[in-house]
């Protein structure tokens, strides 16, 4: 009973919040704000209804049931220790003995030594605190995270109206209505937490009519946020303002010249051979992970021996607990290299001593077939039009999948036409927007080229891709610009 008052009690002192806010903002009815988070919040409730009962029958699942799990076994800690709890939550672990102690049944805290910007660890550690007053009532968690992206929604707003020419109604419906950025912020995974870092950061950057010292505390704030809960894509944004750096400095050149010079640096740093060997390693792993995770199956490991089968039913091969024992010869591949991630085709000889259970995973059915990088820089210049196409327009008309897919069909096709409309009719001769136009654009080419690399399965590409279309929304608004430069 207490934890649903507490709950009605942040629901209508947020709305009150917005109404007040609404009513002193005066630029549109005073009941706008409270009734859009109002259908933000059912948009929330459909991410429960959609991770329960269309992919869960009855019970949450998926990450979101996975998150919300773990956030519990957290926070059950401090029932436990107090003092143990917050060791957890500031991420100082002694070693891997202590986490299993408490944590020995999750995923995401199975070792010792992972960074403190694990995002994963990160969404249970601000779940495990918003447990003490949901209780494990699911909604208290999608409220909690839809009053932080709808505060980044207002924080874009409140900066991109000064730029743009567009109504102060139609700016705000534009960064609201962009459907998988309206579906994945109303969750209480990442999405929530990253959209409001990278809002605050861009206020910072952007909005040179604010204080100094306002701007650098939300500069400073959104970076902490963006770094706890999407690190890769808040360095894909460092590197895009890298241009509008450069065209501050540069003011003299053109827009071309300066694009170049961008071209040029990032190509020359990226040359170098510690930089180059580590990124190309990082998004080998990272595809290596997701296709196996996308495909499915089961990697068994002895000592430095890595077995793979394409399913976990296999015949002579017995599971138990997190053994795996094979019962007689079986067909299966032999991974010769794990990071590069290459292996042959193998038969596995019978053996009683056990082999150690790494991952197993019935697939996604949405997965699709990518080129491996296998750590090659070929590979990684002759993919990258496939790692667009893919990013950019899956799903395909002709990818099976049910009516979600359908809904994310319908999508990429409202955002093509979104974005030619931006094209054709957004004003660039003279628009003081262009650089920060241009920033969002590298950004969005960056983002989505690692997602193409990495992600074979369509349903991720759907969630990964949220920033890049706050990045459109954002663009689609700067570009209808006629106002001159102060």
């Amino acid at each position: 009973m207490i934890t649903y008052a507490l709950t009605f009690l942040i629901l209508v002192s947020f709305l009150f919040y917005l109404y007040r806010k609404g009513k002193k903002m005066n630029e549109f009815s005073r009941y706008l704000l409270p009734l859009l988070f109002l259908i933000k919040l059912g948009v929330g409730c459909f991410f429960l209804y959609v991770y329960t009962y269309v992919y869960g029958g009855g019970l949450l699942t998926h990450d979101a049931g996975e998150f919300l799990r773990e956030s519990k076994l957290l926070h059950d800690v401090y029932l436990q220790s107090p003092k143990d709890y917050f060791i957890f939550l500031f991420g100082l672990e002694p070693d891997t003995s202590f986490i299993l102690k408490y944590l020995s049944k999750t995923y995401h805290w199975s070792a010792h030594g992972k960074p403190f910007f694990n995002d994963s660890q990160n969404v249970i550690r601000f779940n495990s605190l918003v447990y003490f007053i949901s209780k494990g009532w699911d909604f208290t968690h999608v409220l909690v995270g839809s009053i932080f992206s709808f505060s980044a929604l207002l924080i874009t707003y409140n900066w991109a109206k000064l730029k743009s020419s567009l109504s102060k109604k139609t700016i705000l419906l534009v960064l609201f209505t962009l459907p998988s950025l309206l579906f994945w912020s109303s969750s209480f995974l990442k999405e929530p937490f990253m959209i409001l870092g990278i809002a605050l950061f861009c206020y910072g950057i952007f909005n040179e009519y604010s204080s100094t010292l306002k701007r650098i505390t939300y500069v400073i704030g959104g970076s902490v946020l963006a770094l706890l809960f999407k690190p890769y894509v808040f360095i894909l944004l460092l590197i895009a303002l890298l241009f509008y750096a450069l065209d501050y400095l540069l003011k003299q050149y053109s827009i071309t010249m300066k694009l170049s010079l961008f071209v040029i640096l990032v190509s020359l740093v990226f040359s170098l051979p510690k930089v180059h060997n580590s990124v190309l390693n990082k998004i080998t792993r990272q595809q290596t992970n997701f296709i196996n995770v996308g495909a499915g199956g089961l990697h068994i490991a002895r000592h430095d021996s890595i077995l793979f089968f394409t399913t976990r039913d296999v015949e002579g091969l017995r599971l138990e607990n997190n053994k795996a024992y094979i019962d007689k010869d079986l067909e299966c591949f032999y991974v010769t290299d794990n990071i590069r991630y290459t292996s042959i085709p193998y038969q596995a000889q019978q053996s009683p001593q056990p082999y150690m259970i790494l991952y197993q995973s019935e697939g996604s059915a949405s997965h699709f077939e990518l080129t491996r990088l296998n750590y090659s820089m070929v590979r990684l210049f002759k993919s990258a039009p496939e790692a667009l196409l893919n990013s950019f327009l899956r799903p395909f008309w002709s990818d099976e999948g049910s009516w979600l897919m359908t809904l994310a069909k319908l999508e990429n096709i409202f955002l093509v036409i979104l974005t030619v409309f931006f094209l054709y009719k957004g004003r660039f001769k003279n628009n003081t927007n262009l650089p920060i136009i241009i920033t969002f654009a590298i950004f969005i080419f960056a983002i989505m080229l690692i997602i193409g690399y990495t992600t074979p399965v369509t349903g991720a590409i759907v969630r990964y891709k949220i920033p890049a279309l706050l990045a459109l929304g954002i663009m689609i608004i700067l570009s209808f610009n006629t106002k001159k430069q102060t």
